[in-house]
């Protein structure tokens, strides 16, 4: 039944925003092409989409997603610290690139049985550009990957991120059936 109802928002999900998608082979064994999205795989394993379709998921977009070590997620204050301490981190190395990062929103959900907890974040460079970034983390109590959704627009950012979410999700089978024993 979480399997179906998964099915039924990811293909809600490209529907709405007008993207397809088709299952490809993958090291990580989740990938899929989407229209509107230029897919590339890092070495590490990260999986990179950067909007083509402007109109449908904004200019300069990007999505990335990458398994992380198996096991269950951590609590949401842990996460909320977490992502603190790698975003003081990330501005003391920028060398005065970047001025702030400010957390609008962590939370955490449960989607077709796995849990989800999302950190919504605006980050400010030296040059007053601005940039919305969701950080988002998901489990089905064994199985763990990341999701990323960046952009200079925070509704475009959520929305990509709504869009990803279950697609990703369904390809690693997270939510849709019990994860294998060990």
């Amino acid at each position: 039944m979480r399997r179906a109802l998964l099915s039924i928002l990811a293909a809600a999900s490209l529907a709405v925003s007008g993207l397809v998608s088709a299952g490809t082979a993958s090291a990580q064994g989740v990938a899929m092409s989407v229209d509107g999205w230029a897919r590339s795989e890092a070495a590490t394993g990260t999986v990179f989409y950067r909007c083509t379709a402007v109109a449908s998921c904004g200019q300069g977009a990007t999505v990335s997603y990458r398994k992380q070590a198996d096991g269950p997620l951590s609590s949401l204050a842990t996460y909320r610290t977490q992502n603190e301490t790698v975003d003081r981190n990330l501005i003391e190395r920028s060398a005065g690139r970047v001025l702030s990062i400010d957390i609008l929103e962590v939370i955490e959900t449960e989607v077709a049985g796995a849990k989800v907890q999302t950190a919504v974040k605006v980050i400010t460079q030296a040059g007053g550009q601005r940039e919305y970034l969701t950080s988002t983390r998901f489990s089905d109590g064994q199985r763990h990957y990341s999701l990323v959704s960046s952009g200079p627009d925070e509704r475009v950012v959520r929305a990509n991120l709504a869009v990803f979410l279950p697609v990703v999700m369904l390809a690693a089978q997270i939510g849709g059936k019990p994860a294998p024993a060990r």
